[in-house]
């Protein structure tokens, strides 16, 4: 926590500043990244509901930093292999749909191969993982927009491999 938002007067460091304090003091409209949030320590979420509620946060030094224009984005592997499980079953299912289509000489084929996770598993399943996880509602509460990001399937990831190895090539 000190190096989130500085040392509390007294202790060492607390001249230095926190990392986060610090950086959005200079850059009041940054972006910045929460890589791994499902791994911070609780104190840390704590300093985190204070930053999404209030749009601001005090420093170890008793200075308000303002942080209402910052945006935030916090990543997390929470509900990773339900979310991949539930991503197999999807892709299943357009690949059903793909050879139906094909049967029946229907021209809009591709439009089969996009898939999108229900809103009804994102409610049933990945949320009380989030809540059991977070062991917050208002946590989750002040958070705008999930976005789920599926695994890749084995035709994107052949093209993503030929992609690197042609632009390797090329250097």
């Amino acid at each position: 926590v000190a190096k989130f938002i500085g040392s509390p007067p007294g202790y060492v460091g607390h001249e230095e500043g926190g990392q986060l304090t610090k950086q959005l003091k200079h850059c009041p409209n940054a972006v910045v990244l929460f890589d791994e949030v499902d791994k911070a320590h609780p104190d840390v979420l704590t300093i985190m509901l204070q930053l999404f509620d209030e749009g601001r946060l005090t420093d170890g030094k008793g200075k308000t930093i303002e942080c209402k224009d910052a945006i935030f984005i916090m990543t997390s592997n929470a509900a990773s292999d339900e979310i991949a499980q539930h991503a197999l079953q999807l892709r299943q299912e357009a690949q059903e749909q793909s050879r139906r289509r094909l049967a029946e000489n229907l021209e809009d084929v591709q439009k089969s191969e996009k898939i999108t996770i229900s809103n009804t598993f994102k409610e049933q399943v990945i949320r009380p993982i989030l809540k059991a996880h977070f062991r917050r509602d208002e946590f989750l509460g002040r958070i705008n927009e999930i976005v789920y990001f599926l695994p890749f399937c084995h035709s994107e990831l052949i093209q993503l491999v030929s992609k690197e190895l042609n632009y390797w090539a090329k250097k």
